[in-house]
């Protein structure tokens, strides 16, 4: 099953409210589904669900809601690639979502994003660029069987 789509349907409330007139204009709950695009089953369930609460809309589900939707995450990715070294609570400031660093953080692994601090490295002197620069100009005309021969 895939993770990104749940197991069932969530049908729009206009589709489920259009239903409800057309069986309240006087057409039978199969007829009514067929016109819709409804299949029976659910048409059956959303009728019994309009005739006990007196609505269509969903019941809120279980669980806390996500921060931030598919979209959301979409932005956030394509702005932290663009925007590497802003931190990341700047960049959910920016982009004007109501998020913690934390969630930033989460959602860019969960698209494979990671943050790294880059490893401190010591700066060549001169006099080391030269001395660099002669040895490699003097065995810039090794092939790989002399070097075979070198054991560092």
């Amino acid at each position: 099953m895939d993770e990104n789509h749940p197991p069932y349907v969530i049908h729009d409330t206009p589709t489920k409210n259009r239903f409800i007139g057309a069986v309240e204009a006087g057409l039978n709950i199969p007829s009514a589904a067929a016109l819709i695009g409804l299949p029976a089953s659910t048409a059956y369930k959303i009728a019994a669900k309009y005739k006990a609460t007196g609505s269509t809309s969903n019941r809120r589900r279980s669980g806390r809601p996500k921060k931030l939707s598919e979209a959301g995450k979409r932005l956030l990715t394509r702005t932290a690639v663009k925007e590497r070294r802003m931190p990341l609570g700047e960049l959910a400031n920016t982009l004007q979502l109501n998020v913690s660093a934390s969630t930033v953080r989460r959602a860019l692994a969960e698209k494979g994003y990671h943050r790294r601090v880059a490893r401190k490295r010591p700066y060549l002197r001169k006099d080391q660029k030269r001395s660099r620069m002669r040895w490699a100009k003097l065995y810039e005309q090794w092939d790989n069987e002399a070097w075979g021969r070198v054991i560092f």
